[in-house]
């Protein structure tokens, strides 16, 4: 892609280049949102660099000293938001002369990035329209009735590394600009310099040129936000006419507002996750005769909307008597009086709780990780399945229904027209892995990735709540903002044609096929994470009676599927995938643990899961690692990474790759000098600083009141862990 930088041209010069590159261009209707769009691909990037200040409340500002825009076959770049404005200026102008309202379609591969950035020169230019979920995530801007800028990050991939490897036949070039150093509108760019900036948006022309206006914009397709979008239309399409009625079918089944947000926040639980409690901190050997196992639930939610029904029609309140008294699905709030684990495993999370509050001060709960293992008095919103799951994990005194809502049209299967879509989708997935191309290599991995997001996306789209905020560019802040009137309840539910309780029931079914293992088998499970299991694989007559009963039912499962399906791809959907024992193995609570297994060529590699710990942007290892090793050569020592793993665990600014947005609404002017010497007053009228921090694995205090409940076994010990309580209490067997 050739490039030029604005500054050296005359606006006469500019409007010729950029009337060159739009001459070109045919059009596209889009007839969804009634818009013509140039089929001329486009893209947008900035590069900036943190400056520091003298202030008391701020280290750094933000300051953008090259942009990059491009156009077909040239990259238009510059140095200034001078020249930025310019340029936009005379592509609109450009636009509107060659063509009579026609937008220009232009991807970003971290819009709001750029937008804190950008904002008040927008504005300048001229804001006329805005889509944000959030206020600081707009999806969409248009500028001067014509460019509208477009979020394409998690729409065609997570990165924009990963959108050129998927789309566009071209690499994004290794390495980057180093944020560490201080650059300004003044410091030259070496050659290989000014090649990232090209490729990056070059990366993005491609992806509008030879994908975007290739697969959308036709046969009634329109540009999604994300991929539940993508899954969205698809399925309006297989309803076609019958959409309107289906949505005045799920409009009539909707609860009053405050209903439906009480079973939003209380009945949405997500998965389950946490370890052992008698075997926290306990590093597992195989060589010591201490083998772990991993079984995992082959495609969880998409063989539970599949295999099991859901609620249908309307929650209407009924006697609380009838509470267990009918076989129709319900939902119900429910006090419990001296609610109890009855096993080592807390799988009720503190925070859906009604009471959440009143239970995490009362000094008799037991906490494990913020999950139950004891409360006085719990108040529970759930479903029939839900409180079936809790009885085989808990026992009460007394259980008091306050609230009872029946579904009187009883239990069906999901409708044809979302089962299809998955069905079709999960063949192809399988098919594609069958070939080879679920790796990384293969001329179809694409093909391969999309399948299985969208496969993911439905359930994904079958959770989204109800879009009642608006957001609007406001001139007086040159900002995004909350209309002053959300959307009325009943106008927003009229988009919808998916109940949401179908999304309940999901995640609850997930969870109840979990719980039914780990209550069956409590004592050889070490650790648990949302559709799998890790247990002690040693022999013993419980973790044999725990792999023989996944093994009936996977031989269940199968016969089931071929009954069904007759296809080969789905035969293995809803069975459990056991892994080969680890090495070593080791958890410390919900979403932290780790293990140590043997690669294809025998090498021992280690994958560590902690919620909020990075990968490592330079390979694939955590950057917990990185950490350790930094830690090894600083001290001439050589610790056990599963020694490092441990509570107070911190991975220092330099190697976690953790970031926090700062974002900084108020122009700043300052004299800066860059990385060579050279100094300049910079002036940034708004910007963003993402800041290193560092990262620190601390476990939950209330495990300490765990400690508390079963002191009986340590009495007169020094206990200075969870692993120091096991192990004392296992010597007193």
């Amino acid at each position: 892609m050739k490039y030029l930088y604005v500054e050296k041209f005359t606006e006469e010069q500019l409007n010729s280049l950029i009337s060159s590159q739009l001459r070109i261009s045919s059009t596209v209707y889009d007839k969804s949102t009634k818009t013509r769009y140039l089929t001329i691909g486009a893209g947008f990037d900035i590069e900036t660099s943190k400056i520091p200040i003298m202030d008391e409340k701020l280290t750094h500002i933000g300051y953008m000293y090259h942009w990059q825009f491009g156009l077909h076959e040239i990259a238009f770049m510059g140095r200034s938001y001078d020249s930025l404005t310019t340029f936009l200026f005379l592509l609109i102008d450009r636009i509107k002369y060659h063509y009579y309202k026609t937008k220009l379609l232009i991807p970003d591969a971290n819009l709001s990035y750029e937008w804190q950035f950008c904002k008040k020169i927008f504005a300048h230019v001229g804001v006329t329209k805005v889509f944000a979920k959030e206020k600081r995530d707009p999806l969409l801007i248009e500028v001067g009735e014509v460019l509208q800028f477009r979020e394409v990050i998690g729409l065609f991939g997570k990165s924009l590394a990963q959108i050129a490897k998927n789309y566009c036949g071209i690499e994004k070039l290794s390495g980057d600009l180093d944020f560490t150093k201080i650059r300004i509108s003044s410091t030259p760019l070496t050659k290989t310099e000014i090649g990232y900036c090209v490729r990056d948006v070059e990366i993005l022309v491609i992806l509008c040129e030879k994908h975007i206006f290739m697969n959308y914009f036709t046969n009634g397709k329109k540009l999604p936000y994300t991929k539940t979008g993508i899954v969205r239309d698809e399925i309006k399409r297989r309803l076609g006419k019958f959409l309107k009625a289906e949505r005045e079918k799920i409009v009539s089944w909707m609860p009053d507002e405050k209903t439906y947000e009480a079973f939003r926040m209380y009945l949405l639980k997500g998965g389950i996750s946490g370890s052992n409690i008698l075997h926290m901190g306990k590093i597992f050997d195989i060589k010591n005769g201490e083998p772990i196992t991993g079984a995992d639930i082959t495609s969880d939610y998409p063989f539970q909307m599949l295999t099991k029904k859901f609620p249908m029609g309307k929650a209407e309140i009924v006697n609380n008597s009838e509470f267990m008294s009918t076989k129709n699905p319900y939902i119900a709030t429910v006090r419990f009086i001296r609610f109890r684990s009855r096993t080592c495993h807390a799988l009720m999370s503190a925070h859906k709780a009604i009471n959440a509050y009143t239970l995490r001060h009362d000094p008799e709960t037991i906490l494990d990780n913020n999950r139950i293992q004891y409360a006085n008095i719990l108040e529970l919103i759930l479903n029939d399945v839900e409180y079936k799951s809790l009885k085989k994990a808990y026992k009460w005194d007394k259980a008091i229904v306050t609230c009872c809502w029946e579904f009187k049209k009883g239990y069906s299967f999901l409708p044809s027209h979302i089962t299809t879509t998955i069905v079709e989708w999960y063949i192809k997935k399988e098919s594609l892995k069958a070939e080879g191309a679920g790796k990384e290599e293969h001329p179809k991995n694409i093909d391969y990735k999309e399948a299985k997001e969208f496969v993911n996306s439905i359930y994904g789209m079958m959770l989204t709540a109800l879009y009642m905020e608006e957001f609007e560019f406001n001139e007086d802040i040159c900002d995004i903002k909350e209309k002053s009137e959300s959307i009325p309840y009943e106008e927003a539910c009229k988009h919808l044609f998916l109940s949401p309780y179908w999304g309940i029931w999901v995640t609850t079914y997930a969870r109840e096929m979990l719980m039914d293992v780990i209550t069956k088998f409590p004592n050889v499970i070490i650790q648990y994470d949302t559709d799998s299991v890790y247990f002690i694989d040693n022999g013993s007559e419980e973790s044999e009676r725990l792999k023989k009963y996944l093994e009936l039912r996977n031989s269940q499962m199968r016969k089931y599927n071929r009954i069904v399906y007759n296809n080969p791809h789905l035969e293995d959907l809803g069975t459990w995938d056991f892994t080969k024992p680890f090495q070593r193995f080791k958890g410390l609570g919900s979403k932290r643990y780790m293990y140590e297994y043997l690669d294809k060529n025998g090498n021992p590699q280690i994958k560590v899961t902690v919620s909020g710990l990075r990968t490592s942007k330079t390979d694939q290892r955590s950057t917990m690692l990185h950490q350790l090793d930094y830690e090894n050569i600083r001290t001439n020592s050589k610790t056990d990474p599963f020694d490092f793993f441990e509570d107070l665990m911190k991975i220092d600014k330099e190697h976690s790759e953790k970031l926090r947005s700062i974002y900084i609404d108020d122009a700043y002017e300052i004299e800066a000098t860059d990385y060579l010497g050279n100094k300049e007053q910079c002036y940034s009228p708004s910007s963003i600083v993402l800041d290193e921090v560092d990262f620190t694995m601390s476990l939950s205090k209330t495990h300490q009141q765990l400690w508390i409940a079963i002191e009986r076994y340590a009495k007169n010990t020094k206990i200075r862990s969870v692993y120091d309580l096991w192990r004392y209490r296992e010597s007193l067997k």
